[in-house]
């Protein structure tokens, strides 16, 4: 992701959350998700044309993520406003991403 960055810390995550107002993030596992790969220029593509902050966690190099947040597939896109969570993201292309984000 050329705006976003990759995220393996908890710790990391809840100060991403804490300090920008809107976040997006994408639980995936890019080493064996074909769904994942496929997603993936679409949500970079977004991350640039997004004022919202984007991450990524890898489950597989972050497995906290599964139980912490309630991530059950991959991928799993969910959107934060003011550290809250705010819903699940359904759509897998650019224009209905940004679409759904501003909703």
């Amino acid at each position: 992701m050329s705006k976003g960055e990759w995220i393996e810390s908890k710790d990391r995550l809840l100060t991403v959350l804490a300090s920008s107002p809107e976040v997006v993030i994408d639980f995936t596992a890019p080493s064996w998700c074909i769904p994942c790969q496929r997603f993936a220029p679409h949500y970079e593509t977004a991350s640039e044309k997004s004022d919202a902050k984007f991450v990524a966690v890898d489950i597989d190099k972050a497995p906290w993520a599964m139980l912490d947040y309630g991530v059950q597939g991959v991928p799993t896109v969910v959107l934060y406003r003011d550290g809250k969570f705010e819903k699940n993201l359904q759509e897998r292309t650019v224009i209905k991403l940004l679409t759904e984000i501003q909703s």
